[in-house]
């Protein structure tokens, strides 16, 4: 009588956060800034974002609005400093939608295999509706959801819209 033996693969299991904000911005003007003015964030976010900059050098020639082109994220605060690279892995015109996933980050990659940042910028009466999900897998069932980082998003979210209001208020007067 033989035994049979079953392999059992363990499947990682992904978790979302979501969050919606009313910003007082155009959806084109705040998706604009995400996909193809991500250069603007330290000055946008000076006191945590030192800087971003292209890295891939096969998208150089069609500049940052690129599926595929990867940023490198220099960010900073009272302990230093650390830098994450991610990719452009969608983005749908009609609809204001961009997918990043992070691809390399000492300090998000001892939490979590993967981190993917879904933006969708939706026009209404008063500026657009930001919608974010964040999706994660986590190295362990002892990590926690990556709470933090959509705290940090939204914290983004409303300083571009500050930064596009207080830019476009100068550019009126």
């Amino acid at each position: 009588m033989s035994k049979k033996r079953e392999n059992m693969a363990l499947v990682e299991s992904e978790s979302q956060l979501k969050s919606q904000l009313t910003l007082k911005s155009p959806a084109d003007e705040v998706s604009d800034i995400y996909w193809g003015k991500c250069y603007l964030f330290p000055k946008i976010m000076p006191q945590e974002i030192r800087n971003v900059e292209l890295v891939k050098d096969d998208c150089l020639s069609v500049g940052w609005q690129s599926v595929g082109s990867k940023r490198l994220w220099t960010f900073k605060d009272e302990c230093g400093s650390w830098k994450d690279i991610v990719e452009a892995k969608a983005v749908v015109d009609e609809t204001k939608s961009i997918t990043w996933t992070l691809v390399d980050g000492k300090v998000p990659k001892e939490s979590y295999n993967s981190l993917k940042v879904v933006y969708k910028f939706s026009p209404n009466d008063s500026g657009c509706l930001a919608t974010v999900t964040l999706i994660s897998v986590k190295t362990n069932d002892g990590v926690p959801d990556p709470k933090e980082y959509m705290d940090f998003i939204n914290k983004m979210l409303y300083k571009v819209d500050n930064y596009l209001q207080n830019t476009s208020t100068r550019s009126t007067a």
